[in-house]
């Protein structure tokens, strides 16, 4: 039997700013070089990796290099060969860190299936919602992600995802969220390629809360929208988290604010989303976006090193850094160790 969508009257969203702000806005100094523990609370690993690349990745939390991290499936995880192996990977390297990875679920499962149809069948979303419900209270998930409703072609060839809002399967993700008062990790954004879908995703976001009052949401890359309007969203939804994703690529990630850089890659946070951070270090989180074992273009058997990405946790120290010292703290460990029960 077959289920056909949610209905629902759409609630009124905040009132925004429209996309976008201007890149050439000021920026907040460099000041000194964040030191203090930190969690990467958005990161992936794509199939394909090595005992030894693994090895490596569990010695990045032992080390030093940073204190925690949380991985997870892609939205799109669910079309790759061998995405399940490296799901289990995931999982396996949480159970060897001693507690300092984590890792989302549901995505593989999930994402995909939901965005191929509107109306799911019983079996399938009862098979899903159980083993998924099984997962979370084990204890094996800190919490649901990454859940894409719009993930639009930001470079050519890209994989577009689409959950239409109105998913019965999308909201039983939002009711087990609740239910097992777990975070979600939501992608969505606002803008593709200059068209806006701000209106709707603004009400969709209301209409969350309102439906699933209880509910912890994570809107990944600091909702892909200007700080005037995550500061409005903070101020409606006591509930609703931000990662923090560094992108030098504006023409790519349209609306992706808050940080700039130089030509030599040295980044900077723009002035205004650093005062956000500092008055609301309680919101945000830093989650790279890194993608374990991806495949580098133009370089033909290359994996996406773990080298590099000890250089990347570098640019978030030296972002941190321009931050009054107990926010960037605040962000860098309290709110994510909080958020994901890393304590």
């Amino acid at each position: 039997m077959l289920f056909g969508p949610v209905t629902f009257a759409l609630a009124e969203p905040i009132e925004f700013v429209p996309c976008c702000a201007p890149l050439d806005r000021p920026v907040r100094d460099h000041a000194a070089f964040y030191e203090g523990p930190l969690i990467d609370g958005h990161t992936h690993l794509d199939p394909g990796s090595s005992k030894a690349y693994r090895d490596d990745m569990l010695a990045v939390v032992s080390q030093g290099i940073l204190d925690g991290l949380v991985l997870m499936p892609t939205p799109n995880h669910g079309r790759m060969d061998a995405g399940g192996g490296s799901v289990k990977q995931m999982a396996n390297l949480a159970a060897q860190s001693g507690g300092a990875i984590s890792t989302l679920c549901g995505s593989n499962d999930w994402n995909t299936w939901m965005g191929r149809q509107l109306s799911v069948s019983d079996s399938g979303l009862e098979k899903r919602r159980g083993e998924l419900e099984a997962r979370i209270a084990s204890g094996a998930c800190s919490g649901i992600g990454e859940i894409a409703t719009r993930h639009f072609e930001k470079w050519s060839g890209q994989a577009v995802l689409t959950v239409d809002f109105r998913s019965r399967a999308l909201h039983a993700l939002f009711a087990l969220a609740q239910d097992h008062k777990v975070p979600i990790d939501l992608h969505v954004e606002p803008m593709d390629r200059g068209n806006s879908h701000e209106q709707a995703v603004f009400a969709e976001l209301d209409e969350i809360f309102n439906r699933y009052p209880d509910i912890t949401v994570i809107l990944a890359h600091t909702a892909m929208t200007s700080a005037a309007n995550v500061e409005r969203l903070i101020a409606r939804y006591p509930r609703l988290y931000f990662s923090i994703k560094a992108v030098g690529r504006h023409k790519h990630w349209y609306n992706l604010e808050p940080v700039n850089f130089s030509k030599k890659k040295k980044a900077w946070f723009y002035e205004d989303w650093a005062q956000l951070l500092e008055r609301y270090p309680g919101r945000f989180f830093i989650g790279s976006d890194y993608k374990f074992a991806r495949k580098l273009k133009n370089s033909p058997g290359g994996n996406k090193s773990v080298k590099k990405y000890t250089k990347y946790i570098k640019r978030y120290r030296g972002l941190l850094g321009s931050l009054d010292p107990q926010a960037a703290r605040q962000i860098a460990w309290d709110t994510p160790r909080k958020l994901f029960g890393m304590e």
